[in-house]
């Protein structure tokens, strides 16, 4: 009865410890524990300005902001994930996969990542069929294979 008492003590002092909530945007709230209003203000007011510039269709610039504020919050998967998404449409598309991977492990039931991660793979796999066109009569039977396990998972929608 102790032990049970005490893991439920220790699960309500961790939990009390969270900070629960949206604070831009729907952008959760600092990943480090205790609050820095500095740094809350750096990281909404970048976060704000790379929504800005995505809107905008700046996607280097909104990658800029996105990244400081990653700096000052590396673990808030919202950030990770609209990072990503600029990066993935100035073609840093390692980068991008990397930053959906790292939101997805702080968030597994994040749908717009999970959304936007299977966009990257897509790119990719179309990035690649360009590679393989462009090898000529070499790479022509590895770009139709491609295309047609394209297709194929295409039709099972």
């Amino acid at each position: 009865m102790k032990r049970w008492i005490l893991i439920l003590t220790m699960g309500l002092v961790f939990f009390a410890g969270l900070k629960i909530g949206s604070y831009a945007s729907g952008m959760s709230e600092p990943s480090q524990g205790k609050v820095d209003r500095d740094k809350l203000r750096k990281v909404k007011s970048n976060f704000q300005l790379g929504q800005e510039a995505e809107k905008a269709g700046d996607y280097k610039k909104a990658a800029d902001y996105f990244k400081e504020a990653a700096k000052e919050d590396p673990l808030n998967p919202e950030v990770l994930n609209l990072l990503a998404h600029a990066q993935r449409k100035i073609g840093q598309l390692e980068e991008a996969l990397a930053n959906y991977k790292k939101a997805l492990d702080l968030k597994p039931r994040f749908a717009e990542a999970r959304e936007y991660l299977g966009e990257a793979y897509l790119q990719g796999a179309l990035g690649q069929l360009e590679i393989l066109k462009s090898y000529g009569p070499e790479g022509k039977e590895e770009w139709e294979d491609l295309s047609k396990a394209i297709k194929a998972a295409a039709a099972k929608l």
